[in-house]
Order: C-alpha cells, then structure tokens, then sequence
C-alpha cells in the first residue's frame, strides 16, 4: 500500500499513529504510557488470557505465550496473520520495562466469549484513559483515549487545515 502514488497519509494502530508516506515521517503520536500499560497487564495476568503489544511498529508478546495462539485463535487464517506480526521476547512484561517507551497498542485473546463480553462492559470503568475496540473474534484491542481512528481522523484534518466535512 505504500507503494501505491495516490495514497500519501496512513492511520495506523487503530489510529493512535498518523504517518505522511511522501515526507516519510510521523505526524502524530497517541501512545500508552508504559505505566498504566504495566498496570494493564497486571490486571490481564489475572484474567484466563494472552496478550500482546505494538510499539515501534512491531508487535511482541512473552515466549510462554506464544504456543497458546493456536488455543486462543482457533481460525487458522486469523491465527497466521496474527502471528507474522509478532515477535516473542522471553517475558514481555520484563522487555518493556527494559526498553521503557510508551506503546501504541495492546491487545488480548479469549477463549472464553462470555468473559470477553463481561470484561468489554468493565474495562472502561475500570481503565478510563483507554479506549477498547474489536476486529477479530475473541480479541479486545486497547488504544489510549485519544489514539482511535476517530480522533486520528480529526487530528489529520486539523493538521491538513480541513475541515471535517471535507474527510
């Protein structure tokens, strides 16, 4: 895609990265600070779950993790995709509080559909400055507030001088 001549801005990360593929640079950032990131995981360690994250345009997840995908993703093609964008480091909690960055996204994958509805309905109670979303069945992805398409979509018209009419 960027490759194609006619596409120049990109969305990325359910929104929280804003990227201009024709000056190749980062307009916009909506990260997770790594505190309440860990406080995140900290809760999802409590929770029968896997999960992962994105920063710096990968995506890690712990290496006792890893095997469970095919548990956690029982749709092959889903599960494929998932995994090509995953590295795993020994222990995830570990690796980010070595690298000490904010992250762009987290995520975790359920098997069990009624705890995944539960914890949709609590999370935001819960995490207030985060937003959660869903694209795949069993997964919850969690963004900060501001780093949604929504606002992405918003904050690229401000940067453009558009007004959002005109998206």
């Amino acid at each position: 895609i960027r490759k194609l001549p006619f596409v120049r801005y990109f969305i990325t990360e359910n929104g929280a990265c804003i990227y201009d593929a024709k000056e190749d640079k980062v307009l916009s950032l909506a990260t997770i600070p790594l505190p309440l990131a860990l406080r995140f995981f900290g809760y999802a360690d409590k929770l029968p779950v896997i999960y992962d994250c994105y920063k710096d345009g990968g995506g890690y997840t712990s290496r006792r993790m890893w095997p469970l995908y095919e548990k956690y993703i029982p749709d092959e093609g889903i599960r494929k995709h998932v995994i090509s964008m995953r590295q795993p480091v020994d222990d995830l909690i570990t690796y980010l509080k070595d690298c000490g960055e904010p992250l762009f996204k987290m995520q975790m994958f359920f098997t069990d559909m009624e705890l995944r509805r539960q914890q949709m309905e609590l999370l935001p109670g819960l995490f207030p400055e985060l937003a959660f979303s869903s694209s795949i069945p069993g997964n919850v992805e969690v963004n900060i507030a501001e780093g949604t398409k929504g606002h992405a979509v918003i904050k690229l018209c401000k940067l453009l001088g558009l007004e959002i009419e005109q998206s």
